[in-house]
């Protein structure tokens, strides 16, 4: 292996030129632009805000570190997919269940009315009955009192054996002038000809059923008044009237609901609302009487825009909690009956958004438990990428810093690792440059004080030898530096020689080689330089590599003495270590002494 120099292994700022490098990072005065005091115009409030705000987000981004850098978009890259498909199926799966529920609640409306239908015709019928029983038909308003009361008292009775469904609170038969002849149930006025039942079914001879209107008790009730017709002269006699409290549509709607009215914590609430729009009945008391732009806004406003809407389904309000509302006309009470009724059902807020809650919830807890994990897979991930970055970074740097030794790893085949050999070779080459600059200017302060010692040596030659030879041997930090003189016959004698402790002396030894006066003394008259890096891979006779060999010779340097133009011998280095590589700074440092001696 050929041996080398030592070579400097950290950057000198004074290597070079003797002189520290200086760096002053102030500002650029040259294009700084200076704006007088007295032409600052002032920044608004707001633009001076959002300055300010940029400008942190400006510094707050650059100062992260690349792992938080890499963390961050890693849970942003994951996060942000999962939270937008989550959101994309929150608003699908969110209007599916708008719809489903909107359904629910026409479908639970349509039922209601269909049982509110169910009943009006029950009880009128009811009533119809009874105006047709023979003792009113026969004898209308002339019957006995007595008989009348024990017709009335049966229908009105609580006894299920004498009926099975009491609902009227109040039976009367009225007399053609108002005047109630017999009544049972609830003692309501004798007088009867002010009530617009009485007027109608008087003034028409057909049926009428009143709008629900309040009671002198407080709670709203309605009439069912069906004329009474002589048996036989088709005449009306007398008119028979039935009185239905709240409390009876309260009942079959709560039990088409499978609910109670008592308790005031319902998840579901129905309204009914009569003509004028005011709820007669409500599972919830203190409801009733609210007119319909009170309890339900958002939907009064929509029907007033257009009257004619029969169905209304949408997100309400009711006490300002959001609910879910359904309002619907009974279409056959009016057609049949004349009552523009609407039945109301109120999805309270808690239940009617459980499921989008439901689903909400599990959303943002998924999108919570990814953010979680992929912000460990992140900083797990980010850890195991970034950490040969910042390895590459603080190489890169400690290079900047002058300390040329320091190296990657180089592990797999990726781009990475082809960057870490290239920056290898980098600071390989920049330690060999650094290195032969370094040499070079050595050698020139050895050669001005060679140059020193020679001119102080005067003419004297053994003083020259005597003290170039050493500083030569020193700057090349080879084994030997030797003066080779020739004589007439161009063999040679070794006349100075400095050599390093260990090797043989080779003063005064002659050196013949009989092809060197025909091949190479025009050459080193002319300035030949002649390196040899390993005399047994160089071509040499057998017979000078045998002159050699005694002196432990294995590469050396070879530079021509001229005085006055004429070749007086040869300067030589010899490496005995073992092969050498000689460098272009040492072969041209060699090639300067000889000259000075001339």
């Amino acid at each position: 292996m050929t041996q080398t120099p030592p070579k400097p292994t950290r950057l000198d700022p004074t290597a070079l030129n003797g002189t520290p490098q200086n760096h002053f990072n102030g500002p650029d005065f040259a294009t700084t632009a200076v704006t007088p005091q007295n032409t600052a115009v002032p920044e608004p409030p707001s633009s001076r805000i959002q300055w300010r705000q940029a400008r942190y987000w400006q510094s707050w981004w650059p100062n992260l570190n690349l792992q938080q850098k890499t963390t961050a978009l890693a849970i942003l890259v994951g996060v942000i997919p999962v939270a937008v498909v989550g959101v994309i199926a929150y608003v699908i799966t969110d209007g599916q269940l708008r719809q489903s529920t909107f359904r629910t609640a026409l479908n639970q409306v349509s039922t209601l009315n269909n049982e509110l239908v169910l009943l009006i015709d029950d009880l009128y019928r009811e009533v119809v009955d009874l105006s047709q029983l023979p003792q009113l038909q026969q004898a209308g308003g002339t019957a006995s009192q007595p008989a009348l009361q024990q017709i009335l008292e049966k229908a009105v009775s609580p006894d299920p054996f004498l009926q099975k469904n009491p609902h009227f609170d109040n039976l009367a038969v009225i007399d053609l002038n108002g005047k109630v002849i017999v009544q049972a149930g609830q003692a309501l006025s004798s007088d009867r000809r002010q009530a617009d039942y009485f007027q109608s079914v008087l003034g028409t001879g057909r049926p009428y059923i009143s709008e629900p209107s309040q009671s002198t008790a407080g709670d709203y009730t309605f009439t069912i008044a069906i004329p009474v017709l002589s048996a036989t002269t088709n005449q009306l006699v007398a008119i028979i009237s039935a009185r239905v409290p709240q409390e009876e549509l309260r009942r079959v709607i709560d039990f088409t609901l499978d609910g109670t009215y008592e308790t005031e914590e319902e998840e579901l609430e129905f309204y009914l609302f009569n003509s004028q729009g005011i709820a007669v009945a409500s599972n919830h008391q203190d409801e009733v009487g609210e007119t319909l732009e009170e309890a339900f806004p958002d939907l009064s406003l929509k029907l007033q825009e257009d009257p004619t809407q029969r169905t209304l389904v949408a997100y309400d309000t009711h006490d300002g909690e959001p609910a879910i509302v359904a309002l619907a006309a009974n279409l056959p009470l009016a057609e049949t009956y004349g009552l523009n009724w609407r039945l109301g059902l109120e999805y309270a807020g808690d239940n009617a958004f459980a499921p989008q809650q439901r689903l909400l919830s599990t959303l943002w807890g998924g999108v919570g438990i990814a953010a979680v994990v992929l912000a460990i897979a992140a900083t797990v991930l980010s850890r195991r990428l970034v950490q040969p970055l910042e390895r590459l970074a603080k190489t890169v740097e400690s290079l900047g810093s002058g300390n040329l030794e320091v190296r990657l790893p180089v592990t797999g085949q990726d781009e990475l690792a082809r960057l870490n050999v290239n920056i290898n070779k980098m600071a390989a080459q920049l330690q060999d440059l650094l290195a032969e600059q370094t040499l070079i200017a050595q050698q020139a302060l050895r050669l001005k004080e060679i140059t020193f010692q020679i001119t102080a040596a005067a003419i004297n030659a053994e003083e020259i030898f005597a003290t170039t030879l050493p500083l030569t041997r020193e700057s090349l930090v080879c084994d030997r530096v030797i003066v080779y003189r020739f004589d007439e016959n161009w063999q040679g004698t070794i006349i100075a020689e400095s050599v390093g402790v260990g090797w043989p002396r080779a003063l005064d030894a002659t050196i013949y080689d009989p092809c060197f006066a025909e091949e190479f003394v025009d050459k080193y008259r002319q300035g030949r330089v002649q390196p040899t890096n390993d005399i047994y891979k160089a071509g040499l006779s057998e017979c000078y590599l045998g002159q050699l060999e005694p002196f432990g010779v294995r590469a050396n340097l070879v530079t021509p003495i001229l005085v006055q133009g004429e070749l007086f011998g040869l300067l030589i280095a010899h490496q005995c270590s073992g092969p050498r590589q000689w460098e272009p700074a040492e072969i041209d440092f060699l090639a300067q002494i000889a000259p000075n001696w001339d």
